[in-house]
């Protein structure tokens, strides 16, 4: 962790150096992309440095120190969302699949919502964070997609949700007996 940001950062400021001396390249606008892509990663890590070196102080010790605790506290739970997260994206893959030979009627589009499985599960993924998209679903199966949409929010939203919010209470209450040791 802090070998990782001066390395990422003196190799965007190569790159930098790289574009102002060879301005005139054809591939100049993919190098800025490339920049522009790996500075941000660099500037990420240079702001979690910055959460690192908070632990110093007393009055964030402590809060840096649960952040650590309930990542490691939920892994357990973060299998479990992944693992029903792509359950539910894959329902709503395969019910989308229906819709394969239905068509617009103006346009001649296919109705189908998601192109790939990975849209299905992003869509899931949406859903248990609460962005409800009702446009767009084809006519087939509607009653069967809005079943699997109504169990997907209560157990995602409700059950997942409410679990974490658990899990985090319990690592702040041990966190917090402990708190003047784990701020060193």
């Amino acid at each position: 962790m802090d070998i990782i940001p001066p390395i990422l950062v003196i190799a965007g400021c190569v790159l930098d150096i790289m574009d102002i001396l060879d301005p005139d390249s054809e591939d100049r606008m993919q190098r800025y992309t490339f920049t522009r892509i790996w500075q941000s990663i660099a500037a990420f890590f240079m702001w979690l440095k910055m959460l690192y070196f908070m632990r110093i102080f007393e009055s964030t010790g402590y809060l840096i120190r649960m952040i650590i605790e309930v990542m490691f506290d939920m892994k357990e739970f973060l299998l479990v969302f992944i693992i029903t997260t792509v359950a539910f994206g894959n329902s709503f893959y395969l019910i989308d699949l229906a819709n394969l030979e239905e068509f617009d009627e103006d346009t001649g589009d296919s109705l189908m919502k998601f192109s790939n499985l990975f849209e299905g599960i992003y869509y899931s993924y949406l859903l248990a964070l609460g962005d409800w998209d009702f446009e767009d679903w084809g006519p087939v199966a509607s009653e069967l997609w809005l079943t699997v949409f109504t169990v997907c929010t209560v157990f995602q939203m409700i059950v997942m949700f409410n679990l974490l919010i658990a899990i985090i209470s319990e690592t702040f209450a041990t966190v917090q007996g402990n708190a003047e040791n784990a701020s060193y």
